[in-house]
């Protein structure tokens, strides 16, 4: 028999109490009695995502307290004043909940039905916090002051930059270090094997290696080039190198599916995937 939910409220309707697994595509997974957020990535500090979260949470209680008040001041009883908030804050988040698959296109598709933003990069997500709507809440809570919220955006950015930045030359250098010596010393062999093959098989690789050498150093020139804005530098990182960097990725690959063992001298998705 499934127990009933204790909201602390005799007023308000009873609820059975939730006995299955959390949604784990969820974000803000309900768990039976309480709120599970999962959003935090593991290399994350969640120091600023709690202050937050509790923050909004203050603010929500604080808002709550008034308009009980104000309810009850204009003749309400507890149980009408504990009624009308329910409705409120049930219309006020309804566009938010969502009970399928998070990951799914279904999702995707459902928000954008609703006028919700898709903020796909670090750098979308920070432009937007940066915006007085969206976190007026802090300063009026006495969480930060303005100049604490400039110095945490600017930082952010800074430490997006640098991240992306430290990504960027370790890939350069795993490319011009490893891979490509990797591609010229298979080329070599095959050029001492009589056959038309051969040259079909060399063209193949010499291709790749010049587009990669040339998308690597697109990334690093872009990259030397940078200016003082550091949110025009962020923006530039995660519309256009992100995707070269991807792309760099993809061309390795290729020439991994190409080049034999004894000349590739890192270890292959198969040897990750399945140690040997």
């Amino acid at each position: 028999e499934a127990a009933i939910l204790d909201t602390g409220a005799g007023q308000l309707a009873q609820l059975l109490k939730d006995n299955t697994d959390r949604n784990r595509t969820s974000p803000f997974a309900f768990t039976g009695n309480k709120f599970e957020f999962r959003a935090v990535g593991s290399s994350a500090n969640i120091g600023i995502p709690m202050t937050v979260l509790n923050a909004a949470v203050a603010e929500v209680i604080t808002e709550s307290t008034a308009f009980i008040n104000e309810k009850m001041s204009g003749g309400a009883d507890v149980a009408t004043a504990l009624t009308e908030l329910t409705k409120k804050w049930y219309a006020n988040s309804q566009n938010v909940v969502f009970n399928g698959d998070g990951y799914s296109q279904e999702w995707v598709d459902e928000a954008a039905k609703r006028g919700l933003p898709n903020l796909r990069t670090t750098v979308d997500a920070l432009i937007e916090f940066h915006k007085k709507e969206n976190h007026e809440f802090l300063l009026n809570l006495g969480v930060y002051r303005e100049t604490e919220m400039e110095t945490q955006y600017q930082v952010s950015f800074e430490r997006y930059i640098t991240w992306r930045d430290i990504e960027f030359m370790t890939q350069k250098k795993m490319v011009e270090r490893i891979v490509l010596p990797a591609a010229f010393s298979y080329m070599k062999e095959l050029k001492e094997i009589p056959g038309g093959c051969r040259d079909i098989l060399v063209k193949k690789i010499d291709d790749l290696t010049n587009k990669l050498y040339s998308t690597v150093e697109e990334i690093n020139s872009t990259v030397e080039n940078f200016g003082h804005d550091e949110e025009a530098n962020a923006k530039t990182i995660a519309s256009s190198l992100m995707e070269k960097s991807e792309t760099v990725l993809d061309l390795t690959a290729k020439l991994e599916d190409i080049i034999p063992d004894h000349a590739w001298n890192i270890p292959t998705y198969y040897d990750l995937l399945f140690v040997r």
